[in-house]
């Protein structure tokens, strides 16, 4: 047999069985393993697993809150989405009425600018024609008066001309 010496200068065996498994401590070993396991067990069981459990359960009941949160605010979000678009589509109704009655204010105005425009250039052609008629006839008088003038000059000029030619007239 072979053997080792220990730090302390003892003889160890290199034949004896590794302690653990050694048959004759088995059941010492074998009641700490299960005093040291219940142990363990029951710590595991009654402090470690409720709160995981805990743990889940709030996270759980978070996850579960935030689903309903989400599901709550996509709702609001379309209703607020249904009532943007009834907004808009009423503020662009009363958009294009102003603008519609806008448009017609100043087609109305405008036309109204126009006859009076159109009745003062009327009357502007009014005046201007009966201006014209009495430059016209002032025209046609001082030419009537100015070829009777002519024609007495010529007619004074020819007998003024006629009796110097011939004095018997």
């Amino acid at each position: 047999m072979l053997s080792a010496v220990v730090a302390d200068g003892s003889a160890v065996g290199i034949g004896v069985a590794f302690p653990p498994l050694n048959a004759a401590n088995f059941i010492a070993q074998f009641f700490w393993f299960s005093v040291c396991f219940g142990c363990l067990f029951a710590f595991v069981s009654l402090f470690l697993v409720p709160r995981i459990k805990g743990i889940m359960k709030l996270r759980d009941d978070k996850i579960s809150a935030d689903l309903s949160k989400t599901a709550q605010m996509k709702e609001e979000a379309g209703a607020i989405a249904k009532e943007a678009a009834h907004l808009f589509s009423v503020a662009n109704k009363e958009a294009e009425d102003l603008v519609s009655n806008a448009r017609e204010g100043a087609r109305a105005k405008l036309d109204d600018e126009l006859k009076n425009l159109e009745s003062k250039l009327a009357s502007r052609v009014s005046e201007v024609e009966d201006s014209l008629a009495e430059l016209r006839q002032e025209k046609d008088v001082k030419e009537s008066v100015a070829l009777d003038s002519a024609k007495m000059i010529v007619a004074s000029l020819l007998d003024d001309y006629g009796s110097s030619r011939n004095p018997r007239l």
